[in-house]
């Protein structure tokens, strides 16, 4: 890696201009995509443990609430991807300058230039 160990990670960043604001970049993105995606996972969560405690009639064990999250944690992130991807476009964008849109496979362009 670039860095050896955590002190001189730190220390290098840090030492980048913006200083200690580097340590932040994307903050408000992050907070922006978490809001949306804890808006659907938790209720979710609950109301699916709460169903299926229903029709089984007892609370539910560890192992259901770990499907309910999985599945209710699952959604959340399908429906909050594009935030997801926006923000970590934004956290790296000075790290590499790449295009938005990937290109085509080599045989998708040829097919679409013949």
């Amino acid at each position: 890696g670039q860095y050896s160990n955590f002190l001189e990670a730190v220390r290098g960043i840090a030492a980048q201009p913006g200083g200690l604001s580097t340590f932040y970049l994307g903050f408000w993105t992050t907070v922006a995509r978490e809001i949306p995606f804890s808006f659907i996972q938790f209720p979710m969560y609950e109301g699916l443990k709460k169903a299926w405690a229903r029709r089984q009639g007892a609370e539910t064990t560890p192992m259901q609430g770990a499907v309910c999250g999985s599945l209710s944690g699952s959604v959340a992130a399908a429906l909050t991807c594009p935030l997801d991807v926006v923000k970590t476009r934004l956290q790296t964008q000075h790290l590499v300058a790449a295009p938005l849109v990937a290109a085509p496979p080599p045989a998708a362009a040829h097919a679409a230039a013949a």
